[in-house]
């Protein structure tokens, strides 16, 4: 929903939005899953969410990712450099749940296939693991999601 100015692109996150994204950002702290590489919006609310998270990560911001396809997120991912494993893309809905959807084939918890499938709320996180040894073999229905975190604001 665009601001009070109808600049979508520079609205920013509300407080619950926030509030969230501290919360994920000391969930992934204390479980030791600071990505080494973040990929991320121009958008206000994704670099919002990103300086949240109350880490300093190495980023790269692509307007490509404002309101991107899980298509524009897998050209980005396939242009990583292969030296990092570890990859957070920090985009919209509905691209990143197109993304979640599009790369997953199995799921260590066969609950979070539901939830995936049927919805994804801001300040979701998935993390999954990919069997490609180079970025740019990154591809669909291949990774198993290790990880779903849903507790964010919907």
């Amino acid at each position: 929903m665009p601001d009070e100015r109808g600049d979508d692109h520079g609205r920013i996150l509300a407080p619950q939005g926030k509030e969230a994204a501290v919360a994920l950002g000391d969930w992934l702290r204390e479980n030791d899953l600071l990505p080494e590489l973040v990929l991320c919006s121009t958008a206000a609310r994704t670099r919002e969410t990103l300086a949240a998270l109350n880490a300093i990560l190495p980023t790269e911001l692509h307007k490509s990712l404002y309101l991107g396809s899980a298509g524009d997120m897998l050209a980005l991912l396939h242009k990583a450099d292969d030296a990092v494993r570890h990859i957070m893309i920090v985009g919209h809905n509905p691209g990143m749940h197109a993304m979640a959807a599009t790369m997953a084939r199995g799921y260590v918890r066969e609950a979070d296939a539901d939830a995936i499938v049927h919805r994804y709320p801001t300040c979701g996180l998935v993390s999954m693991s990919l069997p490609a040894v180079h970025w740019r073999d990154a591809a669909p229905q291949t990774g198993i999601v290790d990880i779903l975190r849903f507790d964010g604001i919907d």
